[in-house]
């Protein structure tokens, strides 16, 4: 955990919540098809940053919008602006393999989207669903070794369908006495509030609320599920 202007109490709660999470075999084996290439765990690297990052600015590094400033379009800028990114999953540069929470933005979010209290602290509970959400893309980069590419209207859909499914799992797991509170467990008022806060994703995130269809339609099914996940993405050609 990089140097945030979180107090000391946050860092630890937070370290505790991700500790208990990244024990991946543990809880999710059973969606994520997790094979001995992956040593037991997945997003090996967690860093929680303070920068208040922007969709303007993901899109800008990524290469997402056109070179020529002139060429944009106003308005999609200007909505891009407006929303904060939660989490990133990097998959080259110096960062390569790390997942991102970007908590001052998630603290901000929690208090729009009336996340439900975990622990007493509901920006845990959004912390939690992004790390989810961003641990999809690391399964996704890592689960091929015959390349991956990353395609945002399809992805996002397909890493808020794997969140939501290990979310339900952790609802169903047994909680771990060794943590006190027993973070590695989550209510049905966490899920249920998850699949509102990712259907209500619209404009530019638009994409991501799909994840939510795919959830209601298939999630009853957990072997189609499965299956759904270990198909996406396809080795490129």
């Amino acid at each position: 955990m990089d140097d945030t202007s979180l107090t000391e109490e946050e860092k630890r709660d937070i370290t505790i919540l991700l500790r208990a999470l990244h024990d991946a075999p543990y809880w999710c084996n059973d969606i994520l098809y997790l094979d001995e290439s992956h040593n037991g765990a997945i997003g090996d690297i967690v860093e929680v940053s303070e920068e208040r990052k922007t969709y303007l600015d993901l899109f800008s590094e990524r290469g997402l919008l056109p070179e020529n400033e002139e060429d944009w379009d106003k308005e999609h800028v200007k909505e891009l602006s407006k929303i904060r990114v939660l989490g990133e999953y990097v998959s080259e540069g110096e960062k390569q393999g790390a997942i991102i929470l970007y908590i001052n933005n998630i603290k901000d979010s929690v208090r729009e989207n009336n996340a439900p209290a975990f622990y007493g602290l509901p920006y845990l509970t959004l912390t939690r669903y992004v790390y989810l959400h961003e641990l999809m893309h690391a399964f996704f980069a890592r689960k091929t070794n015959d390349g991956y590419e990353y395609i945002r209207d399809q992805e996002e859909a397909f890493a808020e369908f794997g969140a939501l499914l290990l979310l339900e799992q952790l609802v169903k797991t047994k909680p771990n006495d060794d943590y006190i509170p027993a973070v590695n467990h989550a209510s049905e008022e966490e899920l249920k509030w998850a699949i509102r806060y990712v259907e209500g994703k619209n404009g530019v995130l638009e994409c991501y609320s799909r994840g939510a269809v795919l959830f209601k339609q298939f999630g009853h099914d957990k072997d189609l599920s499965k299956r759904m996940l270990k198909a996406y993405p396809k080795p490129l050609e």
